[in-house]
């Protein structure tokens, strides 16, 4: 198993005065394979205080999606207004925001803050599975919320329908990040639909873009995408530099995905962490 110095723990022995927080915006999947369930988890695995905003409320499993309701812009913002009174975060994860009232209730809020902290944007449009949680028009209010975060994290369906670039390759990937970083967020491209036996990260950030590559994980595991946005967001929580800290998620995901929890349908999802060998 990881220990705690292996992403960067302290290994608390007593009760300390205080951690930082992250407060997760997103959509309640009820297997906690994926979404706000899934944030929580890795938060507490990685040591962070997780808050939830709950904008969505779904029907899925690894079979499919089934349903899926959004929450009451009044709703969102009385469960944002309670977290900032309570203890303001130190990161932000947002992921599934489902519909346009919602994405712009989430929008009108952070813009709000006088000291918005670090925003990691998972820009969940569709699922694995075919279904479409976003419209043209949803995708559209979705892109107003890049200049906000820190971070973006598509995978490359998502880059590809953030910037209507076609992308087939490693070059392409590299092209609609640069391209997406222009809007004042940092990109970090998601390459495990692409091809190959290794899979590629692209992360487009201050004017720079690197590669992180690394061997092709085996099986099939939901809501990765998740965990490493919100692995993102409790390394940035800890003060963690942000190259930094987007190394140590990755690691972290791989990791999560040595430890997962095979379950009866087949599919895995995060359990416990381990050092892959």
């Amino acid at each position: 198993m990881y220990r705690r110095r292996d992403y960067g723990l302290r290994g608390h022995t007593k009760m300390s005065a205080s951690f930082p927080s992250v407060c997760s915006i997103g959509t309640v999947d009820p297997t906690g394979a994926a979404g706000l369930a899934t944030d929580l988890r890795v938060f507490a695995l990685l040591e962070v205080v997780g808050n939830a905003a709950v904008a969505g409320l779904s029907a899925q499993n690894a079979a499919g999606v089934r349903r899926v309701l959004a929450v009451p812009p009044s709703v969102i913002r009385a469960q944002l207004e309670s977290v900032w009174q309570e203890a303001r975060p130190q990161a932000i994860c947002i992921g599934l925001l489902p519909r346009s009232a919602a994405i712009k209730c989430v929008r009108k809020f952070l813009k709000a803050q006088a000291h918005l902290p670090a925003v990691v944007l998972d820009p969940v449009i569709a699922s694995s599975s075919g279904f479409t949680f976003l419209r043209r028009e949803d995708v559209a209010n979705l892109k107003e919320l890049l200049s906000l975060a820190t971070v973006v994290t598509p995978n490359i369906g998502e880059l590809s329908r953030l910037t209507a670039m076609p992308i087939n390759n490693l070059t392409e990937v590299e092209a609609a990040a640069r391209a997406l970083a222009k809007t004042g967020c940092s990109v970090l491209a998601t390459g495990g639909h692409l091809p190959g036996r290794f899979c590629v990260d692209v992360l487009a950030h201050e004017s720079r873009v690197t590669r992180y590559r690394s061997m092709r994980l085996p099986g099939t595991m939901r809501g990765m995408g998740g965990i490493l946005a919100a692995a993102l967001a409790a390394h940035l929580a800890r003060g963690e530099k942000f190259e930094h800290a987007v190394v140590k998620a990755r690691a972290f995901v791989r990791g999560a995905h040595a430890g997962a929890a095979m379950t009866s349908s087949g599919t895995s999802q995060l359990f416990q962490v381990r050092k892959r060998r």
